[in-house]
């Protein structure tokens, strides 16, 4: 049993509660957490992003999503630990499973700081009338429990200029201000991360691969505040941000202000979904409006500057992309790539470019049965050579001045059989169709996710993640609120500005998996346009050949066939210009016709 998860035993015992909830958040709902907010993972062992856990006196258990169940498996082998698997028929969701565990009188804590509002608020009351008590514990409770807790970065923050965010601080909050004007808001309370970077064009290095800065932000009708851990802002950030108009207070003083500034007269914007249970709580007798915020949308929806940063992006990034696939079919023959190696050689090839910063997401870089298991990281002692008997998957990114990347390339290196072409064909066959596919204003990616899915399900196949995510302008490599899924979405309609990526799947345990992405930008479709609809289509960012061995075109309708040789010039035609002789010779290869 891990040594952690005996401490809580016995912290749960010595104050007499039954059982406590831990969260894979911090207190802004970030989907990548700094090291100082991993205490799940402190307590389970279980890396993986996604995954709630629950404690009591005498068991745990830890719930996660198809996209962990192997790695889930792997890491809490032994710990004692019950694994639930979320979304099979026979997995009982997390809080039935508490009441199971939890008769009347219990005493079950949650860590206000770090569970959303709307859960707390939702099952509390039907705990309350079994007879069950949830309430907060503070947050010292993670600190006497966890001694050797990693500490909040010390990096300093930085602007991100004008050139490549498009619109100025003072800009982007009269826009929020007249939004807030609009719904009667006294102010707006903003806790992502990624919104307050946007809202003040401010970037940083507080968690790992999002260029991130921990903050909140506090928009009144004639003041913002911002609230950053003493020492984060250099002096010429803290005079630019006052010259926009940004008051600067300590991190610590934010909660408070929350609860000395508003009256019950007051009404307070705040996304109850994104926000946490203290910060609604500290809001006390404010009236509050409970709606999304609409940063999520004006930051979701590029500006030109943007949109040119992200196109230009993903050409130096593919220039990478084409050196490194040339580098391994150099190289892999010889036994002597490994899969860590792989992936540090394309770093390598990233890092040649002077506006790049850093991956913007762990790099799976996987071969064979590595390749089933969707996040996949290659560790010391998972590491294995990439071979030529196998389909290798690479997925990555990078983190650039002006953009962010995401792209995966699934390859072989040898002669594959008839099932991985056939699986990699039905695979690109949706991946093609969708990213020729024209819709109406209006659609959402829910609607659009089934296009993608189509050739594999034609043969009784299926993929158990969501086809694409936003994808943020070098901020997070994933972004709401739009996505291209028919799992948990919400419907959000797809406008011009928008960037998403685009990337069917298929996996198959023990053998193989394939994964083909590009990242997609929503742009009008002047062709299919009429007075009186809007029509919208997509243009590829993403510039890197697909694996031509794998492709069978008579799996393939003539209109993707005729998708993927236009896609392959495009690639051609923008990236030579790029490219020394001998990796122009390679792309050339690389993207030959391909003939039915």
């Amino acid at each position: 049993m891990p040594q952690m998860l005996e401490k809580l035993h016995h912290f749960l015992r010595e104050t007499n509660q039954t059982a406590i909830i831990i969260p894979s958040t911090d207190p802004h709902g970030s989907e990548y957490l700094p090291e100082h907010w991993k205490f799940r993972s402190a307590v389970s062992g279980f890396t993986g992003s996604a995954g709630d856990l629950v404690v009591t006196a005498d068991r745990a258990g830890l719930w996660t999503d198809s996209r962990y169940f192997l790695q889930a498996e792997s890491q809490l082998a032994g710990s004692g630990i019950e694994l639930f698997r979320m979304g099979l028929p026979d997995t009982p969701p997390l809080w039935s499973k508490l009441m199971d565990w939890c008769p009347s009188g219990s005493r079950v804590a949650f860590f206000g700081q770090l569970h959303p509002y709307t859960e707390i608020a939702r099952q509390r009351p039907v705990l309350a009338e079994r007879g069950v008590d949830l309430h907060p514990v503070p947050e010292d409770v993670i600190d006497r429990l966890w001694t050797d807790r990693p500490a909040l970065s010390d990096a300093p923050a930085f602007v991100h200029p004008f050139e490549f965010a498009g619109q100025t601080v003072t800009d982007k909050l009269l826009h929020l201000r007249g939004l807030m004007k609009d719904e009667r808001a006294d102010a707006h309370v903003v806790t992502a991360l990624d919104s307050v970077a946007w809202l003040m064009n401010l970037r940083g290095s507080d968690i790992a691969y999002n260029p991130l800065v921990i903050a909140y932000a506090l928009v009144l009708r004639d003041e913002a505040l911002l609230f950053v851990p003493e020492g984060k802002l250099p002096p010429t950030v803290i005079r630019e941000l006052e010259a926009s108009g940004v008051g600067i207070r300590p991190y610590e003083d934010f909660l408070p202000e929350l609860g000395n500034r508003f009256t019950s007269s007051s009404r307070i914007w705040v996304d109850v979904e994104a926000s946490s249970w203290a910060v609604v709580d500290r809001l006390g007798g404010a009236g509050i409006l409970e709606k999304a915020s609409p940063i999520t949308l004006l930051k979701a929806v590029k500006n030109a500057a943007e949109l040119d940063g992200m196109r230009a992006c993903h050409v130096r990034d593919g220039v990478a992309m084409v050196k490194f696939l040339k580098w391994m079919d150099e190289n892999v023959p010889s036994g002597r790539v490994t899969e860590l190696g792989a992936a540090q050689r394309l770093l390598e090839f990233r890092q040649e470019n002077e506006r790049f910063v850093g991956l913007s997401f762990e790099t799976i870089s996987a071969f064979g049965p590595h390749g089933a298991i969707v996040h996949y990281a290659p560790d010391a002692e998972s590491d294995v050579p990439v071979g030529t008997d196998s389909l290798y998957l690479i997925d990555s990114g990078g983190q650039y001045l002006d953009g962010t990347t995401d792209i995966t390339r699934t390859v072989s290196f040898g002669r594959p059989g008839p099932t991985q072409i056939e699986h990699f064909t039905r695979v690109l066959a949706g991946h093609l169709q969708l990213s020729i596919t024209s819709f109406p204003q209006g659609t959402s990616g829910k609607q659009l996710d089934t296009i993608a899915r189509m050739p594999l399900w034609e043969a009784g196949l299926q993929y158990g993640h969501g086809t694409g995510h936003g994808i943020g302008a070098f901020l997070g490599v994933h972004e709401g609120p739009h996505a291209i899924s028919y799992y948990r979405c919400r419907g959000q309609a797809l406008v011009p500005g928008m960037i998403t990526s685009n990337e069917p799947g298929l996996y198959v345990q023990g053998s193989h998996g394939i994964r083909i992405e590009n990242v997609l930008a929503v742009v009008s479709d002047p062709d299919r346009t009429r007075a009186d609809l809007a029509f919208y289509r997509f243009d590829n960012l993403t510039m890197c050949p697909i694996d031509r061995k794998l492709v069978s075109p008579e799996l393939l309708t003539p209109s993707q066939l005729r998708a993927l040789n236009a896609y392959h010039a495009l690639v051609r035609t923008v990236l030579l210009p790029h490219l020394d002789a001998e990796c122009a010779r390679w792309l050339t290869l690389a993207t030959e016709p391909v003939e039915n």
